[in-house]
């Protein structure tokens, strides 16, 4: 074998394996994100029922809870949530408001 052909083959093995470890890696990486995003959406889908509980005796929302409950929702939906926290924050929303809790 030639000096040439041995470098050669071992480029290729070299940047083989690390390719291998970049993939290895970045899945490791990807489940990791993967399990951060359901969990926090979990948390967000906790937090959209537990605002649903506490107001729902009085069927009104004051403003602050409002906004929270909007912005909760917004990143609730863009992490893919589903349709039963969508019910229960359209029912909050056709509630009133007040100024105070």
């Amino acid at each position: 074998m030639s000096t040439d052909t041995f470098i050669a083959v071992g480029f290729s093995l070299l940047t083989t394996a690390v390719w291998a470890g970049l993939i290895a890696y970045m899945k490791k990486m990807f489940k990791k994100l993967s399990a951060a995003q359901s969990g926090m959406k979990a948390i967000l889908y906790d937090r959209i029922v537990q605002m649903y509980n506490k107001y729902e005796e009085p069927m009104c929302l004051p403003i602050y809870a409002r906004k929270t409950l909007d912005e909760v929702y917004k990143a609730y939906k863009q992490m893919d949530g589903n349709g039963t926290a969508e019910s229960l924050y359209k029912k909050m929303m056709d509630w009133p408001t007040s100024e105070s809790e």
